[in-house]
This record gives C-alpha cells, structure tokens and sequence, in this order.
C-alpha cells in the first residue's frame, strides 16, 4: 500500500513540474498483473502559434552621402557668386575657356579643367582652378605651396577637395583666412 501511495504521489510531482515544461500526464495505466507497476504515458501538447504583426518600418529620408563638397560640385562661376551672396568682396572676373585649360599643364601635373581669376578685396590677385580629380587638385596645391615659399610674392593656397584657390600674399593672413571661412561655408 504504500508502494502505491509512493508511486501516486510521485506521479502527482512529476505531473506537476512537468506541466510547467508543457508535458502533462494523459492516464495511468495498469498493464502489468502486480499492481505495484504503473505506466505513465505523456503527451507533448502541440503549442498554439500566434501570428505576431511585424511593424512597418515608416521610410526616414536619409540625407545621400556626397563623395566630395558643394564646391566640387558647383561650377567655379557658381562658387564665385555665391561667395558674393556671403559677402566676398570679388570683382574683375575673368573666365578661361577649355583652351587656357589645356595649356595649363606644367610638367606632369594634370591641367584644370575649368579656371577664374578675380580680384578679392580691390586689391589682391586671386586665381581658382577645379581639376577632373581630387589627387590632380592636391598635387597642384602641392606645387603651389612649394613655389609660393621660394617666390618673390607668394600665395595662400587653399584646397577644397577638387578646387584650388590662390592668394596672392599681397593679402593679409587675416583677410585670407577671412576668405578661407567664406569657402568652407559654401563647400557645406
């Protein structure tokens, strides 16, 4: 007798953690002539599925990366207005054609592909070339820094990715970081 009190109770405990697994006991059998052997048969309960909404994602604008700044994208007669619209003080404006620019090779530096000459300020000499690739413009501004040191007046070189500006040293370092400033903002 208390072999099968053991045994129910054992049932009972097992009935109970298992339940918690998603197994449940479905009968008791007696199979067997002695009644101290109990069969347990379980079944595993077939789980419920419930269909979860996935949310839609709503489309944000991403802004699309540019491989280089405005300024690269402007045409030079472009940047030129729009550093007078910020204020430059730019006249005598003097575009070359594609002629001027296959001249303008120097060696085996690359020529530009397009090139203005301005005044800045009333006074100062300043020349802008845009090159074909970003290697091309810094090996020109490279070039320019070297000369301009050795030079009887020299320039301030600035580089925005494909585009050159030049400075006549004429200028001030203040006045052509002023210009500097104005460039950087339209080259965002």
């Amino acid at each position: 007798m208390k072999k099968i009190i053991c045994i129910i109770a054992v049932s009972l405990l097992l009935t109970g953690c298992s339940a918690g697994n998603g197994i449940g006991v479905n009968a008791l059998k007696a199979n067997s002539p002695s009644p101290e052997i109990v069969e347990i048969e379980s079944i595993t309960p077939t789980p419920e599925i419930t269909p979860v909404q996935t949310p839609t994602p709503s489309p944000t604008p991403s802004p699309t990366p540019r491989l280089y700044g405005r300024l690269s994208t402007m045409t030079l007669k472009e940047s030129i207005d729009e550093l007078i619209q910020l204020g430059a003080d730019i006249t005598n404006i003097v575009e070359y054609d594609e002629a001027a620019a296959a001249k303008s090779a120097a060696g085996k530096l690359e020529a530009y592909t397009q090139r203005i000459d301005f005044t800045l300020n009333g006074k100062h000499d300043c020349i802008v070339e845009a090159f074909a690739s970003v290697d091309a413009a810094t090996a020109r501004a490279d070039y320019y820094s070297r000369i301009s040191d050795t030079a009887a007046i020299g320039c301030y070189v600035y580089r925005h990715d494909m585009v050159v500006f030049r400075i006549k040293a004429t200028a001030t370092l203040e006045e052509a970081e002023a210009f500097n400033t104005l460039l950087t903002q339209v080259d965002q």
